[in-house]
């Protein structure tokens, strides 16, 4: 009975998914346009979104013959569906992992403070 259910709720997300994808058919969202569109951000952030890491060459988008970016259509949506939830690890990541740099500079000016 658990095996049916989780295959409903796999149907389910799979259909809610083609049916956003028949709404955005006017727009594919391959573009940073139309990426920053669909998320309701500025092109700049879409821009940080990969400098940052948050989408992946090969997943969320690609580099046609020309070099220009292209965007999954079904990457970004599955992004956007589970923003929530990567946006809590990337945080819980970052809190553990990331030591605090101090520019050298900035070091010695708060030891003179210190001492």
């Amino acid at each position: 009975m658990e095996q049916l259910m989780n295959k409903i709720t796999k149907i389910e997300k799979d259909v809610a998914m083609i049916l956003t994808l028949l709404e955005k058919s006017t727009s594919n969202l391959t573009t940073y346009g139309e990426v920053s569109e669909y998320f309701n951000k500025t092109t700049r952030t879409i821009r940080n979104y990969i400098i940052k890491g948050h989408f992946i060459y090969g997943i969320h988008y690609y580099k046609d013959k020309r070099g220009k970016t292209v965007f999954i259509p079904k990457a970004i949506i599955a992004f956007k569906e589970n923003s929530n939830e990567t946006k809590i690890s990337m945080n819980e990541e970052t809190k553990v992992t990331s030591p605090r740099i101090i520019h050298p500079t900035a070091s010695r000016i708060l030891q003179g403070i210190a001492s």
